[in-house]
C-alpha cells in the first residue's frame, strides 16, 4: 500500500492498478437502461470515479467510462411505464420509443436522467452507448473470435454455471450446451431479440455459423422467422456472459467495480475473467465488489419500480454528502439510505469537512475530502450554512 496514505481501501485499489504498470488505466462501469436508475449506481460510479482520481495524483495516466447497456433487452417494464408497452417486451431499449415523448428512445431517456447528474456529483466518465458500440470493427471481431472459440465457452459455462443448477438439470444444460452459441440475433422481421413461451423468455440464438462466408443462421422466438445475417451488416448482440469479458478485451479495462451478486466466488465475473482470458486474450480487470445501497430496508429495484434516484438524493442534500458516505464507508459493508436520519449523516460531515479546513486535519481526512468535493479541485474554504439551522 502506499506510504503516504496507508489507512483507505481506494489506495489498496489503486496499488493493485498500477503493479499491473499498464498505459493506460481505464476504469470501467456500466447499467442497463430498464427505467429509472436508482442511487446504488452511485456506488460504483463514485469508487471508479476516485481511484482514476488517485491515479492521476499519482502521475499515472487514466481514464474513467460507462457503458450505457441500451442495447440490452426489455423482459418487463416498471408499474409506471405504460401498460400498452408490453408490445416491447423483447425489443432493445435503444429502440422502444420514449414513454415520456422526450428522447430518441426508452433507453436514452432513463440513460440520461441518470448522465444529467454527473456534473453535480463531479462524475466524467467517457459515455459509450452499447447500440453504437456494437456496430464497431473491434466488436464484430470479438464476435468471430468467440464463434470460432465457442468450445472454449461452452467448457467454461460447464465448469461455472452447471454446479449451481439442481441435479437433475444439470445433465439436460450439459447437452444444451453442445448445440448452443453465445450469440442473439434481433429479427429483421419484428425487431424482437427475445420472444415469450409459456411465460418463459427464449433468446433468438443463433443455429448455426458459417465461419466462410461469415453469417448465422436464426429463428425468431417470437415471430417465427427464420433468417441468415452476416455478421458485418446484422443487428446482433453477445450474451451478457460473454458481453462483459468482450468489453473488458477491446477496451483494455483494468479495474471494474461490480455488485456482490455478480462477484461471488464462480459468479459472472469470475466466468468472465476466464473468458476474457482464453478465449479474447486479455487478463481482464481488477475485481473490486461491493455490497447493495439499500432504501432504508428495502432492495431497490428498478423493474419493480422501487427506486430513489440520484436526482431524488439531489432534492434533500448536497452532492458531496453522498460521495462522504460512499467512500467513507468499506465497499463489503451494506449502506442503507434513510432520509429521515439525513440531519445526523449532515452534523458527521459537516464535521469532517470543518476538521480538513482545521488544525484538527488528520491524514484520513487530508486524503478523503480531495475525493468526497465534486470538484477535483477543493477550495481554500468552504463556508457552509449548518443543514440543520437550514431546514429549521
Amino acid at each position: 500500500m502506499s506510504r503516504e496514505f496507508p489507512i483507505h481501501w481506494i489506495e489498496e485499489i489503486v496499488d493493485k492498478i498500477i503493479a499491473r504498470k499498464p498505459n493506460v488505466a481505464v476504469i470501467s462501469t456500466g447499467k442497463t437502461t430498464s427505467g429509472r436508475i436508482h442511487v446504488g449506481i452511485m456506488r460504483e460510479l463514485i469508487i471508479s470515479d476516485a481511484i482514476t482520481r488517485r491515479l492521476k495524483t499519482r502521475g499515472y495516466k487514466a481514464k474513467f467510462q460507462f457503458f450505457v447497456d441500451d442495447f440490452d433487452a426489455a423482459k418487463k417494464f416498471p408499474p409506471n411505464i405504460p401498460k400498452e408497452f408490453k408490445k416491447y417486451v423483447g425489443m432493445t431499449f435503444n429502440v422502444i420509443p420514449d414513454p415520456y415523448g422526450c428522447h430518441e428512445s426508452y433507453g436514452k431517456h432513463f440513460a440520461m436522467e441518470l448522465i444529467d447528474t454527473f456534473k453535480e456529483f463531479g462524475l466524467n466518465p467517457e459515455i459509450i452507448w452499447t447500440h453504437e458500440f456494437y456496430e464497431k470493427e473491434e466488436t464484430r471481431e470479438a464476435i468471430r473470435t468467440a464463434l470460432k472459440k465457442v468450445d472454449i465457452i461452452r467448457k467454461i459455462y460447464e465448469k461455472y454455471v452447471a454446479p449451481t443448477l439442481a441435479e437433475d438439470q444439470r445433465d439436460s444444460y450439459i447437452k444444451e450446451l453442445q448445440h448452443w452459441y453465445p450469440l442473439m440475433v434481433i429479427c429483421e422481421k419484428c425487431k424482437h431479440i427475445l420472444g415469450k413461451r409459456n411465460g418463459k423468455i427464449i433468446p433468438n440464438r443463433i443455429s448455426d455459423f458459417d465461419a466462410e462466408r461469415d453469417v448465422v443462421e436464426y429463428t425468431c422466438n417470437h415471430c417465427g422467422h427464420h433468417g441468415t445475417v452476416s455478421i458485418s451488416k446484422g443487428t446482433i448482440k453477445l450474451t451478457w456472459r460473454v458481453d462483459w469479458p468482450a468489453k473488458w478485451a477491446i477496451t483494455k479495462v483494468t479495474c471494474e467495480p461490480a455488485g456482490k451478486d455478480h462477484c461471488v466466488k464462480g459468479g459472472a465475473y469470475d466466468t468472465g475473467l476466464e473468458i476474457c482470458k482464453e478465449v479474447f486474450g486479455y487478463e481482464g480487470p481488477i475485481k473490486v465488489p461491493y455490497e447493495w445501497v439499500r432504501l432504508g430496508e428495502y432492495d431497490m429495484k428498478t423493474h419493480k419500480g422501487i427506486t430513489f434516484t440520484p436526482s431524488d438524493f439531489l432534492a434533500i442534500a448536497p452532492p458531496e454528502v453522498l460521495r462522504y458516505l460512499i467512500l467513507k464507508t468499506d465497499p463489503m459493508r451494506g449502506i442503507s439510505i434513510k432520509p429521515e436520519f439525513l440531519p445526523r449523516l449532515m452534523d458527521e460531515f459537516e464535521d469532517f469537512e470543518k476538521k480538513y479546513y482545521s488544525d484538527r486535519c488528520d491524514d484520513f481526512t487530508k486524503y478523503l475530502y480531495p475525493l468526497v468535493y465534486p470538484d477535483e479541485k477543493t477550495p481554500d474554504h468552504v463556508f457552509r450554512i449548518p443543514f440543520r439551522f437550514a431546514i429549521m
